[in-house]
């Protein structure tokens, strides 16, 4: 995989960013302990193709606020993956487009809201994801502190699909995080529609960080 970015700066506060890959996909079968029914067919021992994704990123930003909006494609060379001997047109990967927004708000030095939206489709599949986290960090009395929570609802083809309340806390740069994720799908279908997710994560400053960041700001799903 091969990546390049590129970012424009439009006054002080507004960034126009680019983003392009260009891959290499590359899988093998061993055939040799295959065995069919029916006379075997012809096929390869690999499935190779190349394929190419695009970014475009918008940011804009205030001493208490920030906002981010991006668009991307991915598989946009439309590679097919298959073992068989012909070209098999009904192995080739669907393009892939995303989009989202992410709004953080400073309302002081001590509480932050960052909402989001995330929205992504493929093959006449669709997928969003909504909602918003929660930042306060004990400036006072522990400095070094941040305690954060959120909820997301990802919602599929206008079907409310499932909720996913977190919370965490971030010590010295090292963050714990759980999050919960009930599905309203599987419920329907009588099996068990409960993930409980787990995260340890060590988080380096970037340079342009001040004071209260968004390092205490992540979507379970993005």
């Amino acid at each position: 995989m091969l990546s390049l970015a590129y970012g424009l700066k439009f006054e002080d506060n507004h960034i126009l960013s680019f983003g392009a890959q260009g891959m290499y996909y590359g899988s093998s079968l061993n055939t040799e302990s295959l065995n069919f029914a029916t006379p075997n067919p012809i096929l390869f021992n690999s499935s190779k193709y190349y394929d190419f994704n695009i970014g475009l990123n918008y940011h804009i930003e205030s001493e208490m606020n920030r906002i981010d909006f991006g668009i991307s494609g991915h598989q946009l060379l439309g590679g097919v993956e298959s073992f068989k001997s012909t070209n098999d047109s009904s192995n080739k990967v669907p393009k892939y487009y995303k989009a989202y927004s992410i709004i953080e708000w400073a309302f002081n030095d001590e509480l932050k809201i960052m909402p989001g939206f995330f929205g992504g489709y493929q093959a006449g599949a669709t997928n969003f994801l909504i909602g918003s986290n929660v930042g306060f960090q004990l400036r006072d009395e522990l400095p070094n502190i941040i305690l954060f929570a959120g909820i997301w609802n990802r919602i599929n083809k206008l079907n409310y699909e499932s909720i996913m309340p977190l919370i965490g806390v971030e010590m010295s740069k090292v963050r714990f995080m759980i999050s919960y994720d009930h599905s309203f799908s599987l419920n329907k279908l009588n099996s068990t529609p409960n993930t409980i997710e787990m995260s340890i994560s060590y988080r380096i400053p970037s340079p342009r960080e001040r004071g209260f960041s968004d390092c205490f700001m992540f979507n379970p799903r993005f």
